[in-house]
């Protein structure tokens, strides 16, 4: 939901583990922050174009205005377009075929910066509107790599979302060492589920408002963070007449205290309070949960560029309620997690090779775990999110800088990972189990968790000449892993009853090697670039559902042979930029 292009981006933070702290709701697993560019106080301008295969077109555009010393605005725009690598021959006469098989997004944003010179106050108000229509990747078997989608139905959905948000960010230093922060943000999202022969499906509107205020404190004997946040948010659908409100309001605290000069103990905590309210065809479900969610660490450092530390904190996702495709509520409960990090950094050589480290290990109480069906009509993914009982899950992750020379850089990273539902089990109506000769309880203890890879390497290079040139090229490696599928197909000859699917070869996705280059030239204001993404065309799949077949016996076969997700083909680009 939102904007998710990278034109005129100052900076993409991703945080791992638990920042449930501090960045509150559904950061269970981590955060990603990305950070636009503010407006400046000097004239500027950017614009950039972009062509590739699959009649891929991009084109971007930004223009800094500054109006005075203390008062500027820039604007961006963003648009791009692609055809997919999916063919659908079947569905070439329906009028919504183009929409079908051709994404498209589209980002205006507008920011404005205040700084007057009496007071120290830094106010930036941002205006975004996003556009997006995504395609599928879905390809049928047996030979998947022929990349066509045979279906000639008409109801194959085109998902269309819009997304208006206003955000105003307002920093006041009240102190030399207290800062004082406000963020109040606006956000209204809306989709549009459509088919392709034209009718609608649905449309989901959504509304969401929220207020943060924070003081950070920056002292001799540590730092500090003290904030309370307030969340509303109202939503309804057209199908099944569903209505949805959400509050959310919490206050949060960090402390960071400096027991020496090296010697750092870290405490924090949020208390969490959360109401939800669903109405589907006059029938209301409606929950409220408080937690509390604290967080301990310790940290020594060596020096500024060597320290080692240990976390140990509580991550939180809270519950909801799902929409099927066709309009029924699918309810789940909260998720929690206990996380703990060691987390070491340090660098040799003057700086030249930097190394990061961290092992760490989770707890998962009531995880919850997206599963997919297959509409037998019209073959779209239905998605559910179901809540196991206990799982776990442990692993390490390593990255290496390491500049060579002024103008040559190489980077690694290796990420080990082992997952385990220790106690997830359903039942089906006992009567439906004995006509199907299924157990009527489905035991997932021991399955791995779903696109979870053991082992992801990479290692990359960068080359940049003092004339222009430059040069870089990555190589990714990732292990095989299971598709999210944990029942047999609807539609597949077992009466469209849910049978527990093995995670064995049949959804199990091979492990891939993709390599990535790029080269060009880059003067003062201007750069030219030519780019290729999976160079040896490398075939691979990222999902993929099984058929399942009933036997004489009543046994029942499990093909890999029905639907995958196909990974993008060799792609070929170039984009040319300019400033001034």
């Amino acid at each position: 939901r939102g904007p998710t292009g990278l034109w005129d981006v100052r900076s993409v933070e991703v945080l791992r583990g638990p920042q449930s702290t501090l960045q509150g709701r559904n950061s269970l697993a981590g955060s990603v922050n990305i950070q636009t560019q503010d407006p400046s106080y000097e004239w500027e301008g950017a614009a950039r174009l972009t062509y590739g295969d699959y009649d891929s077109f991009e084109q971007a555009a930004m223009l800094n205005v500054p109006l005075s010393d203390f008062l500027a605005l820039r604007f961006t725009a963003e648009h791009a377009e692609r055809d997919s690598f999916i063919d659908a021959p079947g569905l070439k006469d329906f009028p919504r075929f183009d929409d079908f098989t051709t994404s498209q997004s589209l980002i205006y944003r507008g920011k404005a910066l205040f700084e007057p010179d009496q007071i120290p106050l830094r106010s930036v108000l941002t205006y975004t509107f996003s556009e997006s229509r995504p395609t599928s990747n879905d390809a049928f078997g047996p030979d998947f790599f022929d990349r066509e989608w045979r279906s000639v139905s008409g109801s194959q959905q085109v998902r269309e979302t819009k997304n208006h948000t206003a955000a105003w960010l307002n920093t006041y230093e009240l102190t030399d060492t207290v800062t004082l922060t406000l963020l109040s943000t606006l956000a209204d999202t809306e989709l549009h589920v459509g088919q392709i022969d034209g009718n609608t499906v649905r449309v989901d509107d959504e509304n969401e408002y929220s207020q943060e205020i924070r003081a950070n404190w920056d002292e001799a004997w540590g730092k500090s963070v003290l904030g309370v946040y307030g969340n509303f948010s109202e939503g309804e659908s057209t199908l099944s007449n569903i209505r949805k409100q959400r509050r959310n309001a919490a206050l949060f605290g960090e402390v960071d205290y400096y027991l020496t000069d090296s010697l750092h103990l870290i405490a924090g905590g949020r208390l969490d309070y959360d109401d939800f309210e669903f109405e589907v065809a006059g029938d209301e479900v409606s929950t409220s949960n408080t937690e509390f969610l604290p967080k301990f660490g310790i940290q020594y450092e060596f020096s500024d560029i060597h320290n080692i530390g240990l976390t140990v904190q509580r991550g939180y996702r809270h519950g909801g309620v799902g929409i099927g495709l066709g309009g029924e509520p699918n309810s789940f409960d909260p998720s929690k997690t206990w996380h703990y990090e060691l987390a070491y950094r340090n660098s040799f050589f003057d700086e030249r090779l930097s190394l990061a480290a961290n092992v760490f290990y989770t707890q998962w109480s009531d995880q919850q775990v997206v599963v997919r069906d297959i509409d037998n009509a019209s073959l779209e993914i239905d998605e559910r999110i179901l809540n196991a009982g206990e799982s776990s899950l442990y692993g390490a992750e390593f990255e290496l800088g390491y500049e060579a020379t002024d103008n040559l850089r190489f980077t690694g990273s290796i990420g080990l990972l082992k997952t385990r539902f220790d106690d997830f089990t359903l039942g089906i109506d006992p009567e439906v189990a004995a006509f199907l000769n299924v157990p009527s309880t489905i035991d997932f203890g021991g399955y791995e968790f779903p696109e979870s890879p053991e082992l992801n390497a990479s290692i990359g290079m960068d080359y940049r000449h003092d004339s222009g040139f430059f040069f870089t090229t990555d190589l990714k490696y990732l292990s095989s892993y299971f598709s999210p599928v944990l029942f047999a197909p609807l539609g597949s000859g077992l009466g469209g009853v849910s049978v527990q699917a093995p995670q064995s070869s049949v959804v199990e996705v091979d492990a891939n090697v993709t390599v990535n280059l790029s080269f060009g030239y880059e003067a003062e204001n201007w750069k030219f670039v030519v780019f290729v993404q999976n160079l040896f065309d490398e075939e691979y799949l990222v999902g993929k559902v099984p058929s399942a077949i009933r036997n004489g016996d009543n046994s029942i076969t499990f093909k890999d042979d029905f639907l995958a997700t196909v990974g993008q083909p060799r792609y070929i680009g170039a984009a040319f930029e300019a400033r001034f």
